[in-house]
């Protein structure tokens, strides 16, 4: 096992496990944690027991930079704590991981849109 990446929920796992190229989970397990909350602590957990790179990726729940960016610093915070030498990195999904949905829909829709204009 190279490393995780740890997701708040099973809906942000899928996502991410079908956005990812297949070579970028090779020897990666993709885990939902159950919340945020579950996040520190299962990430916590990894770091010490099996001392292996950890990716946290977490819902911003803000569009505010102030706001995301004190969110990462506290996650950082009481992880990397523990980590010492092992890799952390928090991600943060603007302002929900759901929204990828929403930005490829409407670039499809735009690509569709040109392609379709450009057969007429």
């Amino acid at each position: 096992m190279i490393g995780y990446i740890l997701t708040e929920g099973s809906l942000d796992k899928q996502l991410l496990k079908t956005v990812l190229p297949e070579k970028c989970l090779n020897n990666v397990e993709v885990v939902e944690a159950g919340g945020l909350y579950a996040v520190k602590s299962l990430a916590r957990s990894l770091l010490v027991r099996r001392q292996v790179p950890v990716i946290i990726v977490v819902d911003a729940n803000s569009v505010d930079p102030e706001f995301i960016q004190e969110r990462i610093e506290n996650i950082e915070q009481i992880v990397k704590r523990i980590a010492v030498n092992t890799p952390v990195k928090v991600i943060t999904a603007v302002p929900e991981i759901e929204t990828f949905f929403f930005k490829m829909l409407l670039c499809f829709h735009v690509y569709s849109d040109t392609l379709l204009l450009k057969m007429y």
